[in-house]
C-alpha cells in the first residue's frame, strides 16, 4: 500500500470520526491487518483519541502488542486505564502498562505503573511480585522499597518486611543510613 493511499484512508477515517460516524476502530479493522501502513495509521489515530474512546484504544492496544511497540503500548494502557469502568479493570491496565514498560526497557516506567497498581489494590499479588523482582535492581532499590515496606506493613507479612529490610541493608553504604533504616 502506497503512503498516499494510506495518507488518504487517514484522512478519511479521521472525516467519518469528524462527522460522528460510530467508533473510529470499525473503520480501521479491516486497514489494520495491512502491516507496516497499519503502523502509520496508528501513530496519526493515537494522536487524534481521547482517553473515552474504549475500542479505538483496544485497537491499538492489539496493534502495539502484536508488533512490539511496548512504548507505545504502554502509552495506550495508561489511556486504557484512564477510562476504566472498574477498579479491576484498572488494575488489570496498570500491570499490563508496568510489563510493557519492562519491555521498553523503561524499570522506572514499570516501577511507576506497579506503584499506582498497588496504591488502587495494596493486595494485588502479581503487581507486588513484580515490584519485588525489580528490587534487584539497585537504582531501583530505594523506590521500591518505600512502596512495598507500607504493603508488607499492612498486611502483616513480617518474611518478606524482614526480607527488604535486610535487603535495604546491604545496599546502604555508610553506617548511619543503615541505622536509619532500623529505626
Amino acid at each position: 500500500m502506497s503512503y498516499s493511499k494510506t495518507n488518504n484512508s487517514i484522512t478519511q477515517v479521521r472525516h467519518r470520526r469528524g462527522s460522528g460516524a460510530p467508533g473510529i476502530s470499525l473503520a480501521a479493522h479491516g486497514f489494520l491487518e495491512d502491516g507496516t501502513p497499519a503502523l502509520q495509521f496508528a501513530d496519526a489515530i493515537a494522536l487524534d483519541l481521547g482517553g473515552d474512546e474504549r475500542e479505538p484504544l483496544a485497537a491499538l492496544d492489539r496493534l502495539y502488542q502484536r508488533t512490539g511497540r511496548w512504548a507505545e503500548l504502554a502509552e495506550i494502557l495508561a489511556r486504557e486505564a484512564e477510562g476504566a469502568e472498574s477498579d479491576e479493570e484498572r488494575a488489570t491496565f496498570l500491570l499490563r502498562r508496568g510489563d510493557a514498560r519492562e519491555h521498553a526497557g523503561d524499570p522506572a516506567g514499570a516501577v511507576g505503573a506497579y506503584r499506582e497498581l498497588v496504591e488502587l489494590a495494596p493486595t494485588h499479588e502479581t503487581g507486588r511480585r513484580a515490584l519485588e523482582r525489580l528490587l534487584a535492581n539497585p537504582a531501583l532499590c530505594a523506590d521500591i522499597a518505600a512502596i512495598l515496606e507500607p504493603l508488607y506493613e499492612g498486611q502483616g507479612l513480617d518474611g518478606p518486611l524482614a526480607d527488604l529490610l535486610e535487603t535495604r541493608l546491604s545496599m546502604e553504604g555508610s553506617a548511619s543510613e543503615r541505622a536509619a533504616i532500623l529505626e
